[in-house]
């Protein structure tokens, strides 16, 4: 039987405003926005509102504004999201133009993008959202919002079937306070040295390795859910530091994501025994000193990642001393909260290992926003424990993790305790 949860769930945000669009934009001013998207600060407000345009050929559909974060709490409304015909242009061909103006928090990171629902779902009101996997489906289908700027590439492999369906998404950074893009993004991506191991019977990861130009290697970064960090939402779009490995690791079947990092030993053994004797061998063939000292690894995390993270830096400080936890599913399994409560026993524990550990968990993140609260003030009150904790205005996704990741390990290069 399940075990009641101890923590409450947040509040559900409400619809977001809309606005009507301003009347006189010509095809000019939309395919501007439909470029990039207009952002307007509200006085005396917590929100900002957002312009989208998109042209459209079938009129048989009616284009959505998907935003990552708001819309999966709203899917039987989808409704509320769609773009409206822009009718004042008259004829413009073939193309039929579609604008929303919609108030999002402030500071919200978020992935955008457009989809496209049949007319006859909103008539008869048989929205996709309203059935889980039909809404899963059409999110798979994804347009970007606007086409300047890095596009996120989200192939989801489909069991049973011979292709990919990829989904296309725009990076919305800290809206309304800087630019779409807190980092210029790379023009090439570097290198990334790749394989397969078998780390268990039935279990297979994929691995990847990135090594900077300097030869002397300072620190090593542990990047769980590996593939999405390398190909999907990738880290070395924004980040390519100069001494310091990266390692991504994940299962190459995807299913099996929940049973290896809900394992902690399981992740310890793979990392131990496969994945960092492989990455220190590849590195040294290249000519480059590979870092012995625990202080000198970091290993990070979304959601089971920050549990795998959280565990192998209190139960395996062997592997890694340094920590990012983000949005950690503490609740595993079965709402047990065992690792938080072994944390809390760590906060009396004798004095010796020093750890290093960024934390952080979203605002949108209605479900794992209290327990992570409670593992902030167990971290901040733990003997030799260097930590900063933090509430980003974001919800349970990659884009907020891959900030996160750039920004933790900063943080860490620079507070980690030595010796």
């Amino acid at each position: 039987m399940t075990k009641p949860d101890r923590f409450s769930t947040l509040e559900i945000p409400e619809l977001p405003k809309r606005t009507p669009t301003p009347a006189g934009y010509t095809i000019e001013d939309l395919m501007s926005i439909r470029e990039a998207p207009r952002i307007e600060l509200l006085e005396d407000s917590e929100q900002v509102q957002l312009t989208v345009a998109y042209a459209s050929t079938n009129s048989a559909s009616t284009p959505i504004l998907f935003i990552d974060v708001l819309t999966h709490f709203h899917r039987e409304q989808l409704e509320h999201y769609a773009l409206e015909r822009y009718s004042q242009l008259g004829d413009t061909g073939d193309d039929v133009w579609h604008a929303v103006t919609i108030d999002i928090p402030k500071g919200l990171t978020s992935m955008l993008g457009i989809l496209n629902i049949p007319n006859t779902c909103l008539d008869n009101g048989k929205l996709p959202g309203a059935d889980r996997a039909a809404y899963r489906n059409l999110r798979e289908t994804a347009e970007p919002a606007w086409t300047s700027g890095e596009i996120l590439s989200i192939g989801t492999k489909r069991e049973g079937t011979l292709t990919n369906r990829t989904a296309r998404f725009n990076p919305l950074y800290n809206a309304g306070n800087q630019a779409t893009a807190p980092y210029p993004v790379a023009e090439s991506r570097p290198l990334l040295h790749q394989t397969q191991m078998e780390v268990a019977q039935g279990l297979t990861l994929n691995t990847w390795l990135y090594l900077p130009p300097d030869r002397e290697i300072k620190d090593v970064l542990l990047v769980t859910d590996g593939e999405v960090h390398a190909e999907e939402v990738p880290l070395l779009n924004l980040y390519q530091p100069h001494d310091s490995a990266i390692v991504y690791f994940s299962p190459e079947e995807a299913s099996l994501r929940g049973d290896f990092l809900g394992n902690i030993e399981l992740v310890a053994s793979s990392l131990k025994n496969h994945v960092l004797p492989w990455a220190k061998t590849l590195a040294e063939q290249k000519g480059k000193v590979w870092p012995v000292d625990v202080s000198d690894y970091i290993i990070a995390g979304g959601s089971l990642g920050g549990y795998a993270a959280a565990g192998i830096v209190l139960i395996h400080p062997e592997i890694a001393l340094n920590a990012i936890v983000q949005s950690a599913a503490l609740w595993w399994p079965d709402r047990q909260y065992w690792l938080l409560e072994s944390w809390q026993e760590h906060i009396d524990a004798p004095a010796g290992i020093k750890r290093a550990i960024f934390h952080e968990y979203g605002r949108y993140d209605i479900r794992l926003s209290q327990e992570n609260v409670e593992l902030a003030n167990v971290l901040s009150q733990a003997d030799n424990v260097t930590s900063a904790s933090r509430e980003y205005n974001g919800g349970h996704n990659y884009l907020s993790w891959r900030q996160g990741l750039i920004e933790g390990h900063n943080w860490i290069l620079n507070n980690r305790p030595q010796g």
